[in-house]
């Protein structure tokens, strides 16, 4: 572990602060807050400021405090960053729940009948000039638990994503332990894709597990997509794409062709796309010889 010094009460503080307003600005600080301080001081610096969590109803922050945490712990003892992710997610998940559930007991809402009415309430004073249909209004309380997940997945991406930004920014060397997580090589294990298919079909079914279905596609999908931004970028890396083409790439798919980008990412459990793209960046080198 190292020294505690001023540093270290930035990236506590910051991290706490950014964490609990904006949820995924923090991440990256609590990424680096673990790296570089180690174990013991990550988790009694988050025992400290748990009186604060509960205070301002930080159970977001709690989460994702839990999440950055438990992910680190895990991959530095050599779990495979799939299982590193699903019990990081998981138990991040919980808490996350488990607050949500106690916020809205204490506003009186304990029946999704009463959770479901209050989320209608407050689209309609979000959206003032008029209201979805209500099969988007229903599909939208039907995911919720599915919309979270995600949104943890995100966080933790972005943790990770801009972990060397923190290092530059604070000036902090780097420590010698680091991601094993390459996102080039970003690749969805086997049993994925068939939870995906098998969930895919369930969610059309007029059966009790029909919800549950569908929050598993939401979650696949979005993974799915993650490995379709992955496979983009190799394919533009092969190309040797500028910024201003990989800038409109990125526009195109992620915020408008998005769901094509998530059918590339399963698709690729079939095709393997990068392994094609390598082998014609090899014949590429190999002709231009």
């Amino acid at each position: 572990m190292k020294k505690i010094d001023r540093t270290f009460f930035i990236l506590s503080l910051l991290g706490f602060a950014l964490t609990s307003v904006t949820a995924f600005l923090g991440a990256p600080l609590l990424r680096v807050l673990w790296s570089r301080y180690g174990s013991a001081a990550y988790w009694l610096t988050g025992l400290v400021l748990s009186p604060a969590f509960f205070q301002f109803d930080g159970f977001m922050a709690a989460s994702i405090w839990i999440l950055m945490g438990l992910f680190s712990e895990l991959e530095s003892k050599g779990v495979r960053w799939i299982w590193s992710g699903l019990l990081s997610l998981t138990a991040s998940f919980i808490v996350f729940a488990a607050g949500s559930i106690f916020e809205l007991q204490k506003q009186g809402i304990t029946t999704f009948s009463q959770f479901a009415e209050n989320t209608r309430s407050q689209l309609e004073k979000a959206a003032p000039g008029g209201l979805p249909p209500q099969e988007s209004i229903q599909a939208v309380i039907n995911n919720t638990p599915a919309i979270a997940f995600v949104s943890l997945i995100l966080v933790l991406a972005f943790g990770l994503s801009f972990e060397r930004t923190v290092y530059g920014l604070f000036r902090i060397p780097r420590e010698r332990f680091v991601g094993r997580i390459r996102f080039l090589e970003l690749k969805m294990p086997d049993a994925v894709v068939w939870v995906a298919m098998f969930s895919f079909l369930g969610s059309f079914q007029e059966w009790p597990g029909k919800i549950i279905s569908s929050n598993i596609v939401i979650v696949c999908g979005f993974l799915f997509l993650l490995q379709g931004i992955a496979i983009l970028e190799s394919f533009f890396n092969v190309i040797r794409a500028s910024w201003f083409v990989r800038g409109l790439g990125y526009f195109l798919f992620v915020f408008q062709l998005f769901v094509a980008l998530a059918l590339i990412g399963f698709i690729d459990f079939w095709i393997d796309f990068r392994g094609r793209f390598r082998k014609m960046k090899s014949k590429a080198q190999t002709t231009g010889m």
